[in-house]
C-alpha cells in the first residue's frame, strides 16, 4: 500500500510541476537542455517499459516472443527492436517501430544492439518525417477519443 501512495504522490508532483520546472530549467541552462531532454526521454522510456510491461506484452508483441516488456533497465525501443529482429511484433508493435524509425532511422534495431547503417537526412526530410509521425499520432488520438466523445455526448444529451 505504501508503494501505491508513493506512486500517486510522485506522479501528482511530476505532472503538476513538470511544465513550470522544464521551462525554468530551459531558461537557466540553454546549453545543456538538449542533453537533459534526451536523458529525460530515456528515463521516461525505461519507466514506461517497467510500469506498463504487461500491457505492452499484450499489445505490441506476440505471445511467443522471447524478450518481454517490463524488465528493469530496458527501454521500450530496445524490447521493440528485439521483437522486430525476431519477427515477433503485433500490428501495434510494428506501428511503434515504424514511427520511431521515421524519427530516427533504425532506432529500435540499434537499441537492441544490431549493427545498422548511418542515415544522413537533409533538414527537410527530417521535417517531413516529423510531420508524418505527428499526423499519424493525431489520427490515432482522434480514433481513440471519438468513442469517448460519443459516450459522453449520449450520456449528457438526455439530461
Amino acid at each position: 500500500m505504501e508503494g501505491f501512495i508513493l506512486f500517486i504522490v510522485a506522479t501528482a508532483l511530476t505532472l503538476s510541476l513538470s511544465p513550470l520546472l522544464m521551462l525554468l530549467s530551459l531558461v537557466l541552462d540553454m546549453k545543456g537542455s538538449g542533453e537533459r531532454m534526451a536523458l529525460t526521454a530515456y528515463y521516461i522510456d525505461v519507466a514506461a517499459n517497467v510500469l506498463f510491461g504487461p500491457a505492452w506484452n499484450l499489445l505490441l508483441i506476440t505471445s511467443m516472443a522471447k524478450r518481454r516488456y517490463g524488465r528493469k533497465g530496458e527501454t521500450l525501443s530496445e524490447v521493440t527492436g528485439y521483437g522486430q529482429i525476431q519477427g515477433e511484433l503485433r500490428i501495434l508493435g510494428r506501428l511503434l517501430a515504424y514511427l520511431l524509425h521515421r524519427i530516427d532511422p533504425f532506432h529500435c534495431r540499434r537499441e537492441a544492439g544490431q549493427q545498422v547503417p548511418v542515415v544522413v537526412r537533409k533538414w527537410w526530410q527530417t521535417l517531413l518525417a516529423y510531420m508524418e509521425v505527428l499526423a499519424i499520432l493525431l489520427v490515432l488520438g482522434s480514433l481513440i477519443a471519438f468513442p469517448f466523445y460519443l459516450i459522453f455526448h449520449f450520456l449528457t444529451i438526455n439530461k
